[in-house]
């Protein structure tokens, strides 16, 4: 997905209840004129400027901002958990379209005389963002246990009054992936990225990146038929894959007696290349 925080581009009258989401840019402009603020500003603009510096400087452009990232992720909780004005918008935080939707739906299917007339303000989330700037970062200087800490810490972010999964989700896993990788933790890679491809909806670049995660750790554990297996179907998603070809290729290397040599990690998304 494009990583810049953009403002939603929903906009829905949803009569009955009197709810509607935020029209484009609203909220940007009340941000950069400060007549807003929110939890989620500092985080917002923080994301923002995180994602410049990488497109500038690749991951060294991160690091100047990792404490200020921490710090926002350590505060995420707290800012998604912030008390709606009795008589204000009820704002959710959203990671992308389909749970602006979703979040809109159950708002609508759920009103009750308490918010009948109430706005229900959808705002895009940076958390997932920062999750994923920080877990992208710590693989890259190899501080693998440090990624997974913030990876889990993005995917565990609360969802209340929200529905769908949220855009950064499968970057979020495949990265994580990478962590455990990192830390040779095969059982565990292979049942993040079957839970990764558990997830409905997934485009079929990234059902491709969860099963080639898959074969990367079968590989390892040396269930080489179910790691030929799912490398073939991958390539049903992704037709001549590099990764997936070559580690066919591996795994005929190995059946034919050949030694087994290091593991890399796989490549994944980077930042510049959004978080799918």
């Amino acid at each position: 997905m494009n990583r810049s925080l953009a403002a939603c581009i929903l906009v829905a009258a949803l009569a009955s209840w009197g709810l509607a989401a935020c029209a484009p840019g609203t909220k940007q402009q009340a941000v950069a004129s400060g007549e807003s603020s929110h939890p989620w500003d500092k985080a917002q603009q923080l994301a923002l400027q995180t994602n410049a510096d990488f497109e500038k400087s690749g991951a060294r452009g991160i690091a100047p901002h990792v404490p200020a990232l921490e710090a926002e992720l350590a505060n995420a909780d707290k800012a998604l958990h912030m008390p709606d004005s009795p008589n204000g918008p009820i704002y959710r935080l959203v990671d992308g379209p389909a749970q602006s939707l979703g979040t809109l739906a159950l708002a609508m299917a759920g009103g009750n005389s308490e918010n009948a007339g109430r706005q229900v303000v959808a705002i895009p989330n940076p958390y997932p963002a920062i999750s994923y700037d920080l877990g992208f970062y710590y693989n890259e200087i190899g501080k693998y246990g440090e990624a997974l800490r913030v990876l889990d810490a993005g995917l565990a972010l609360p969802t209340e009054g929200i529905l769908g999964v949220g855009e950064s989700t499968p970057g979020l896993i495949s990265e994580r992936g990478a962590a455990l990788e990192g830390l040779k933790r095969w059982p565990d890679v292979l049942d993040n990225f079957r839970k990764g491809a558990s997830i409905g909806g997934l485009k079929p670049e990234q059902l491709a990146l969860m099963l080639r995660g898959q074969g990367l750790a079968l590989t390892e554990l040396g269930r080489l038929d179910e790691a030929e297996k799912v490398y073939r179907d991958s390539l049903t998603d992704a037709p001549n894959n590099p990764n997936a070809l070559r580690e066919l290729a591996y795994i005929a290397h190995l059946r034919a007696g050949g030694t087994t040599v290091p593991t890399g990690i796989i490549a994944t998304p980077q930042p510049s290349q959004g978080k799918s």
